[in-house]
């Protein structure tokens, strides 16, 4: 798989560069044009942030066909490379399309108004409604995905009420973004020191690093639209810059806090930047003052001000030295701009920026990776396998695992690596009880991005999600509670056998009102151990059910597993001696259908976020099966939309007569 990765990673990285440079090149910029800024592009600091977020890399790769795109409806050309480009982004990341296309927006109303020889008017509202429709053909024709994931989106707890992780702003913040226009973002591992980081907002989710040249280029460019009268430009920057004013900005895109919508931040520098680098010099004086504002900026950053702030003087700061790097590159681009022989200064600037770009990717991303060893879940995959196999020799039934491996982090701070992957663990259950749990957690109040608050020395939080056992390295046996024996030893891991594991599904023997549950979850990190006591040893239903569940009870909890399961349905087989409420650890999803014998039955949600059923005395064969909300009304979706599109090109090829 790493190798795999790093194959796929080198190309969508290829991939950005030549969707920028063709970009480029439908605007009729020169090649040495296409080529700096194809690689600055390729290596921004956006992508030195993300790059290891697959979902975040392959919507930025097929960005730039959405651009080039719009560049051929602006020319009066075919739409299909803009359809092409934006159904690409959406199946990529619909995550990110909504800022995107606030950004196409904007770019839109200024390439209309921008040509010498006017605006036309009737001209522009054409092919604005087309563009309009192309796009929601693109979004028809990715119904199979967007109609089923919005539907889940209706349901998420940034929609139910607000994720408060961050509310105001620091000077490290300020100073974070400041610096980020300099050089790419760096982290830095457990214990290390950044020279601006606030390590509770994880500010390197921004990226603007898009060369010192962009920032000398930018100026002039604002300056040549100003003399022509086209202010279009300035306000264009003015509104992508003002997305920079607070996180909360981050709500209009995303419902929550996030400033991952900052790659409009970057393409702005890159769109005028690039712009400014074909045309003469506007004017000698300005780009000095420019030139003078940024060494200034550049040694305020990296040095006045932590001198001031008494940072560590015997801590050697990677910022400090890419900001001296970019100082000198400021320097030397200045010189390159002021030259007169247009030829040979394209020439040298292009050598300076992909020198620069080289340099600071190359520093930015070795600190990135060096700050964080390799995860063993992909090192030893094999050997995890092998240790899963022999599990399931042991235990023929159905069972869940538990993985304590990662990083090189504490057991709080990485509790559970195993529940994100595809390898047997909590989320073996084809990643399906894995979204439960994200759902069930925030309802307690212990949000992923919070804490999963799962951790290894703490067995006895292992009863209600049945992890029967425990992988993990040496590292972290030492937190276990019960210090008990490893079931298994291999080269690299420990297995244990979690005793506090109960089964998959068990009965209730003691209520607990919703409401209970909800008070304590105000402040989960106070009440922690009442929350897990008390969804050990009771069920949690809503107060309105207490009452007529409460002669459902059990004397003694009574366990059960499934019979057979696959990657979507589960088979119990249940003698039930008297009347029971069950509690099945399979997340209460919409998606979720039950029959009884044959005949469909409802179910209620029980501990927050599971299948809780009431079942009568006798045999129960119980089939859960579980089918994507909506999918079927997405395939649809997409099958009209596809139809569509063909008919619309099939038309387009019939000659006229």
């Amino acid at each position: 798989m790493p190798t795999v990765l790093f194959i796929l990673t080198g190309m969508k990285l290829i991939t950005a560069a030549l969707g920028m440079q063709l970009y480029l090149r439908k605007k009729g910029s020169s090649p040495a044009c296409q080529l700096l800024f194809g690689a600055v592009y390729m290596m921004s600091g956006w992508v030195t942030v993300f790059l290891e977020q697959e979902q975040f890399l392959s919507f930025y790769a097929f960005l730039p066909f959405v651009l080039a795109g719009v560049e051929d409806l602006y020319q009066k050309k075919d739409g299909r490379l803009f359809f092409a480009g934006m159904t690409a982004v959406l199946l990529c990341n619909y995550y990110l399309a909504w800022p995107l296309c606030v950004y196409v927006l904007l770019l839109w109303i200024c390439r209309w108004n921008s040509p010498e020889e006017g605006y036309d008017h009737h001209l522009f509202w054409k092919q604005t409604f087309r563009a309009i429709g192309l796009v929601v053909l693109a979004a028809v024709c990715c119904g199979f995905l967007l109609v089923p994931s919005l539907a889940a989106m209706a349901q998420s707890p940034r929609i139910s009420h607000e994720l408060i992780h961050y509310s105001g702003w620091s000077l490290h913040n300020v100073l974070a973004i400041l610096m980020d226009f300099l050089i790419p973002v760096i982290r830095a591992g457990s214990g290390e020191s950044l020279l601006y980081h606030d390590y509770w907002y994880y500010f390197y989710q921004l990226g603007m690093y898009a060369g010192t040249l962009a920032l000398l280029l930018v100026p002039q460019q604002l300056a040549a639209a100003a003399g022509k009268k086209k202010r279009s430009q300035t306000i264009f920057l003015l509104v992508i810059l003002a997305t920079l004013v607070s996180p909360q900005i981050g709500k209009f895109f995303h419902l929550t806090y996030s400033m991952r919508y900052t790659f409009i931040v970057l393409l702005a520098l890159i769109e005028l930047a690039s712009e400014a680098f074909d045309q003469p010099l506007a004017s000698r004086k300005r780009l000095l003052i420019t030139l003078a504002a940024l060494e200034a900026g550049a040694v305020l950053l990296g040095f006045v001000i932590p001198w001031l702030l008494q940072y560590p003087r015997d801590t050697e700061y990677p910022e400090q030295k890419l900001l001296l790097a970019a100082m000198g590159f400021l320097a030397l681009d200045a010189i390159l701009l002021l030259k007169d022989n247009r030829h040979l200064q394209k020439q040298l600037l292009t050598c300076s920026g992909i020198a620069e770009v080289l340099l600071c990717g190359n520093v930015a991303l070795n600190q990135q990776s060096g700050s964080r060893s390799a995860a063993e879940y992909l090192v030893y995959d094999e050997e995890i396998r092998q240790i899963y196999e022999q599990l399931q020799e042991r235990t023929p039934t159905f069972f869940r695992v538990d993985l304590q491996t990662g990083y090189n982090a504490s057991t709080e701070e990485l509790s559970n690596a195993g529940m994100y992957y595809g390898i047997p663990s909590l989320s073996g259950y084809q990643s399906v009880y894995e979204s439960s749990l994200h759902d069930y957690l925030e309802w307690i109040g212990l949000y992923p991005d919070v804490s999963w608050n799962f951790r290894i020395a703490q067995t006895d939080q292992f009863r209600l999600p049945d992890a029967r056992y425990s992988i993990c390295s040496p590292k972290y046996a030492y937190a276990r509670e019960d210090q008990n024996e490893p079931l298994l030893t291999t080269e690299h891991f420990l297995v244990y056998e979690n005793e506090e594991a109960q089964g998959m599904a068990f009965t209730a023997t003691a209520l607990t009102p919703a409401s209970t549950l909800e008070q304590l979850a105000e402040e989960p990190e106070i009440h922690a151990a009442e929350i897990t006591e008390l969804l050990n040893d009771t069920v949690v239903v809503d107060d309105e059910l207490i009452e007529s569940y409460s002669e459902l009870l059990t004397e003694e909890t009574i366990c059960y597993d499934p019979v057979s399961w696959d990657s979507d349905s589960m088979q119990f087989s249940i003698h039930a001696e008297t009347d029971e409420l069950v509690l099945f650890s399979i997340p209460a999803s919409a998606g979720w259908s039950v029959q009884d014998n044959g005949k469909a039955v409802s179910w209620v949600t029980g501990d927050g976020g599971f299948i809780l059923l009431q079942l009568s005395a006798g045999d129960h064969e119980l089939q859960f099966q579980y089918e994507v909300p909506y999918l079927k009304a997405g395939l649809i979706c997409s099958g009209a939309g596809i139809l569509l599109a063909v008919c619309i090109v099939r038309k387009k090829k019939e000659p006229k007569k």
